[in-house]
């Protein structure tokens, strides 16, 4: 130890603190030292909250297992809800939530509280840890977009939805003006009976004859759409 300082003392090593997991300490010439996260932002830390430096594997430790967000897989967070019952199976949600009140001071539920602190999320005080935090904030960027883009797709589909009604709306204004047309054009075609047409002297097959052709010449006029009004 010199000045003061232990041994492992040096600019650049990094240490572990009991609430913000592991820093970087920085040793300026004049022996100042402050402490910085990944992201290269100073965090403050009371001397006694540093607990000491991180070993690498070959002197023996691990110290970013519990702190690497790597770990954090979905399989890992399952793993750790293993017999638990919460009543819902949002376990990113669960952990967040216990995190953020942790990190404000509330009272957290204590099988929650224990899975975030397996999982390196709170401390072993039970107070929001830097990987902790860290998981928060990406977990509410990868929410806010899911809800994003959610909300985008509901929107696009709703359009589509507004479209295709103003399709219908216009295909059956078309079809109903179809059938006002077709409706509008009916003739008025004097019709003969057999009868009437040997009364006025035609033999009987003339009157046959007549008969065949008028009704044809109605049946043409139904093809076309025309409607045939007796008279």
């Amino acid at each position: 130890m010199s000045n003061g300082f232990p041994t492992w003392w040096k600019h650049g090593q990094k240490v572990t603190t009991r609430s913000d997991g592991v820093l970087t300490l920085n040793i300026a010439p004049d022996a100042e030292y402050w402490l910085t996260n990944d992201e290269g932002k100073e965090v403050y830390v009371f001397s006694a909250d540093i607990i000491g430096p991180v070993k690498s594997d070959t002197e023996g430790g691990s110290p970013m297992t519990a702190l690497n967000k790597q770990a954090l897989t979905d399989e890992a967070i399952s793993q750790a809800f293993t017999g638990t019952n919460f009543g819902r199976d949002d376990l990113k949600n669960i952990l967040a939530e216990t995190v953020i009140d942790a990190a404000a001071g509330w009272r957290c539920g204590y099988t929650a509280t224990t899975i975030c602190t397996q999982l390196g999320l709170l401390t072993a005080t039970g107070r929001a840890s830097a990987l902790g935090l860290r998981f928060v904030s990406e977990h509410v960027q990868r929410e806010t977009k899911r809800l994003k883009d959610e909300l985008e797709a509901a929107e696009k589909r709703i359009a589509e939805l507004r479209d295709w009604n103003a399709g219908l709306a216009q295909e059956s204004f078309t079809y109903q003006q179809k059938v006002a047309e077709l409706e509008s054009r009916t003739v008025v075609v004097k019709q003969f009976d057999d009868f009437q047409i040997v009364h006025y002297g035609g033999s009987e097959d003339y009157a046959k004859g007549y008969i065949d052709c008028q009704n044809n010449y109605n049946k043409a006029l139904a093809a076309a759409g025309i409607g045939v009004k007796g008279e």
